[in-house]
């Protein structure tokens, strides 16, 4: 499976065996990772915060090639925009 990393990582089976790396010089690059990497809970977590990008449209694939950081803080997590509040959504709906 290809995915785009954006942050060093090391996937282990679950016996605890390191099965796969993520290196400083794979990061936001192209990487052809073997499918079992699925079955760590890492991988879980790094794609539910963005760290890790599976899944890449042509769209997506276009846009990483031509800036690799585009919508990544400098953690490596996904930039997410924060939720309106109820409240305020009401509030600015109503005349001044």
């Amino acid at each position: 499976m290809f995915i785009v990393s954006h942050v060093c990582a090391e996937f282990h089976d679950t016996k605890g065996n390191d099965t796969f790396t993520i290196t400083p010089s794979m990061i936001r690059g192209f990487i052809e990772a073997p499918d079992f990497i699925r079955e760590d809970p890492l991988y879980q977590l790094l794609l539910s915060d963005g760290s890790v990008e599976a899944g890449i449209t042509k769209e997506r694939k276009q846009i990483l090639e031509n800036d690799p950081d585009h919508g990544v803080d400098g953690a490596g997590k996904a930039i997410r925009k924060p939720a309106r509040i109820a409240g305020e959504q009401k509030a600015s709906r109503q005349p001044g």
